[in-house]
């Protein structure tokens, strides 16, 4: 029962849990997906926020060529 209550009072505690017999391959595998989907939530964000609201589409705009590049790669990427 405490540990049924646990993993839905402290949902870190699976994680804790499932990633006790990880190897260092699977940690860094692990740490590269979830920095992909932070870019990936990040980028979907900014597109986002630029196309409702006037003043982030100026500031969008104004950036350099690469950083908007890097903002689109993210998002192509996910959707290919």
């Amino acid at each position: 029962m405490y540990e049924h209550t646990s993993m839905h009072v402290h949902p870190a505690y699976g994680g804790v849990r499932q990633n006790d017999g990880l190897t260092r391959e699977d940690i860094y595998a692990m740490l590269y997906v979830s920095c992909m989907q932070c870019c990936f939530v990040t980028s979907l964000f900014i597109k986002d926020f630029k196309a409702r609201y006037e003043q982030p589409g100026k500031y969008y705009e104004l950036m350099e060529e690469k950083h908007k590049q890097i903002i689109e790669s993210f998002i192509t990427k996910a959707n290919a």
